[in-house]
């Protein structure tokens, strides 16, 4: 016993050298049933504890080497699977199915077997990160993402994809980028309402959960900063209108060009969500990847919609590692996939991700604005919907009157169809312009059709959106946008309509953009964690305007 306990520490060295010399560069994984070694040794007392170890290893090799050649096509006492990548995804596939812990050859992922499914592939594709593209590229990726909660997605994006580990978010971290933003806020006199404690700020902030920024790359900084005061635009607290550069005085610990040149593209009436998606100068290689995942976007139906999220990011990530896989090996693969998610996001056409030229078309504004008074104006969130069912694209090529559409939409979700608001936000009229003629005609019924379908589409990722197969377009579209209200996905149309779309508010429109003032209620907070206070970038049948929303406390 002196002796065993002496050299089992050595044995698994001697082993592990013993394999590398049979088996070499060979990827392979082989999982064996059951291997039995005997070591006799004449005279233990002569013998050192290296060269038993030694002679125990290349013995217990040798067992291995002999039981693969003999039962290697015998599934019940030896498996083999091409690599670890391999290996896992499989123990992933079974473990999905339900049966992963009927087999016997997956002794190597007991540590996971008291976890939910969840958990168990969470903390896999954490711990066995370096594989992570290989795993994702073997794995149903709609099956897997529909056992992945947005919350478990995040981890494995962000430390198994992006290689991040995670840090706890403290105030102090965040502190000095709050008092800059309020600082820059400060000398462009970009406050809307009275200047907020900060103390309250940064705890706001602290709860949409931001990431960490590289305290070594001044962009890093900057764009740490940008996303305060974009923070802070969104809670109705500021607006940016002008820009000048003493506001940057003092700040040279970040990247103040890129900071003021995003600040001028802000006031000129870009969205600070595209402004910040966009992408520093690529090399051809990334462009490649870019122009692969813009491709890959287009045949893909992503479990989250158009929405920015890590399981979005995953799915994409994916059919980047199928697709081609020395891309998705490559450091810049996943920043481009947020990139290009977050600019799909804020409603841009996929093809302008890598677009970097500040006041484009549909950034630029009228100097002449006009306002419409309405009582519905809460309808404008259901814009998200519509834009993410394809609603007015799918009605135009089944010859259907888009605004005579909408409208028709809109009176079911009981809003007055007669209201100014409601029938420009139908592109039934352009503020000062010509009504358009209402229509009938189109294939009514194919519509429905394909609504129902996308939305089955989606069901796959997300049960509660499984519609009734009579299910109107309106309940469709009704369920698709309360599926990403935080806790409320379950609730009732009336609810839903009551709580945060029939509301009165201030409709203002010029040349490229339209802002929507609403009035508050209790439930905004639900509407900022969604996302849907976030800028649309483009609507096609408001003249491809942007779209932005800001709570306007003055029409309580």
């Amino acid at each position: 016993m002196r002796i065993e306990n002496g050299v089992r520490g050595r044995v698994a060295e001697s082993y592990a050298a013993a394999l590398e010399e049979v088996f070499g560069d060979d990827p392979a994984v082989y999982v064996l049933r059951r291997v039995q070694t005997e070591l006799t040794l004449v005279n233990p007392s002569m013998a050192g504890e290296p060269e038993i170890a030694r002679a125990w290893g290349h013995r217990a090799c040798a067992e291995v080497v002999r039981t693969v050649m003999r039962h290697g096509d015998d599934p019940s006492l030896v498996m083999r699977f091409d690599d670890t990548a391999a290996f896992v995804a499989q123990w992933i596939a079974d473990l999905l199915d339900g049966v992963a812990w009927d087999r016997w050859y997956y002794g190597a992922f007991r540590a996971y077997r008291g976890l939910s499914v969840e958990e168990a592939i969470r903390r896999a594709l954490i711990d066995y990160r370096i594989h992570v593209a290989a795993i994702l590229r073997r794995v149903n990726p709609t099956l897997l993402l529909s056992r992945v909660s947005p919350v478990a997605a995040r981890e494995i994006w962000q430390e198994a994809v992006r290689g991040e580990t995670r840090e706890i978010v403290t105030g102090e971290q965040f502190r000095l980028f709050v008092r800059t933003a309020f600082g820059i806020a400060d000398a462009l006199d970009a406050w809307i309402v009275e200047r907020p404690v900060l103390d309250e700020v940064l705890a706001a902030y602290l709860a949409t959960s931001p990431s960490t920024p590289d305290w070594k790359q001044p962009r890093a900084l900057a764009e740490a900063v940008f996303a305060v005061l974009a923070f802070l635009e969104r809670r109705a607290f500021l607006r940016i209108v002008s820009f000048s550069a003493p506001a940057l005085a003092s700040l040279e610990w970040l990247d103040v060009e890129w900071l003021a040149a995003s600040l001028e593209a802000w006031a000129a009436g870009t969205s600070p969500e595209m402004i910040a998606s966009r992408p520093p100068a690529l090399t051809a290689l990334q462009q490649r990847i870019l122009d692969v995942v813009r491709s890959l976007l287009g045949t893909l139906v992503l479990p989250d919609g158009f929405a920015f999220s890590e399981r979005n990011a995953l799915a994409l990530y994916a059919a980047l590692a199928a697709a081609e896989p020395l891309l998705a090996a490559h450091a810049a693969a996943a920043p481009l996939i947020e990139i290009m998610l977050k600019d799909v996001s804020c409603g841009a056409a996929a093809a302008s991700a890598a677009e970097t030229v500040p006041g484009g078309r549909s950034g630029r504004r009228s100097t002449s604005t006009q306002t419409i008074t309405s009582a519905y104006a809460g309808i404008f969130l259901l814009t998200r919907a519509i834009l993410e069912a394809r609603v007015a694209k799918l009605a135009e090529a089944l010859g259907l009157h888009v605004p005579s559409l909408l409208v028709k939409l809109a009176s079911e979700w009981t809003c007055d169809p007669e209201d100014l608001g409601v029938v420009f936000w139908s592109g039934a009229v352009d503020c000062g312009g010509e009504a358009a003629a209402f229509e009938s005609g189109g294939d009514a019924a194919a519509l429905q059709r394909e609504v129902l379908r996308f939305m089955r589409d989606r069901a796959a990722f997300a049960p509660s959106l499984e519609p009734e197969d009579d299910a109107s377009i309106s309940t469709c579209l009704i369920r698709l946008w309360t599926h990403w209200l935080p806790r409320l996905g379950h609730s009732s149309e009336e609810w839903v309509l009551r709580q945060f779309i029939l509301r009165r508010g201030v409709i203002r429109v010029n040349e490229g953009a339209i802002e929507v003032a609403l009035a508050p209620a209790p439930l905004d907070v639900v509407l900022e964690m969604a996302g849907y206070l976030a800028p649309i970038a483009e609507v096609p049948w408001l003249g491809d305007r942007r779209v932005a929303f800001i709570i306007d406390r003055s029409l309580a």
